[in-house]
């Protein structure tokens, strides 16, 4: 058993640091990868499974594995969760945030929900024993709702910055912005890739307090430049 909890705190610890890093962004992530990355999860469990019942993998080498698994998740969200606060943090006080039920309130709901769930699976308050593989697969579903709760899914305007998921976006990054429509605003800004543009939605009745916000950081910014 011993063993089995030193590998899955080496796993954890290794995936913190992966998720802290980060090594990619979410903001950059495609539909496509996020779908190879389900589908190898699941041929990933399916193959352990295979393995047990073919007896190649005994009881406690598929569960080591499996809380391995959770464990490397649970690291993950956690580092990740860990630099999304960092960044927050040091993007300054928000500006402005469309905020609404779909926007805010559902996700943290959702968030809150996975974080009683997972303190449910890990039995600490309940009859069944405490089990790595349950206390593992408990500490990544409370890993993944505190990192629900602190990414936002609408761009969030800050003193130093624009918050997109978990990308920061320099106010001296900006280009240019326009209405496509009467409550979607798009952003033209720059990145050492090349320039780029992103679009989010605007209430009509907070359209004239964003304008006056970006033409606010487009004047300092070529006051700045001057």
């Amino acid at each position: 058993m011993s063993w089995i909890i030193g590998s899955c705190l080496l796993v954890w610890g290794i995936s913190f640091w992966l998720g802290y890093l980060p090594l990619k962004r979410v903001y950059d992530t495609r539909y496509r990868d996020i779908l190879v990355l389900l589908v190898g999860l699941l041929l990933f469990i399916s193959a352990v499974q295979l393995l047990k019942e073919n007896r190649i993998f005994t009881e406690r080498t598929s569960s080591a594995v499996m809380a391995g698994l959770y464990a490397s998740v649970a690291g993950f969200f956690s580092g990740s969760a860990v630099q999304l606060y960092r960044l927050k943090k040091k993007s300054g006080t928000v500006l402005y945030s469309w905020r609404s039920f779909p926007t805010e309130i559902l996700p943290g709901i959702v968030a809150l929900a996975m974080i009683l769930f997972g303190l449910q699976r890990m039995s600490l308050f309940g009859d069944l024993p405490v089990t790595p593989i349950r206390f593992t697969s408990g500490l990544s579903l409370i890993s993944i709702g505190m990192w629900g709760f602190v990414l936002r899914l609408i761009p969030e305007f800050r003193r130093f910055c624009i918050c997109i998921l978990d990308t920061a976006i320099d106010w001296d990054s900006l280009l240019a912005f326009q209405w496509v429509s009467e409550d979607v605003l798009e952003i033209e800004y720059e990145e050492e890739t090349g320039i780029k543009t992103f679009t989010t939605r605007i209430p009509l009745h907070d359209r004239l307090k964003v304008e006056d916000l970006l033409k606010k950081k487009l004047l300092e910014k070529v006051s700045e430049g001057d």
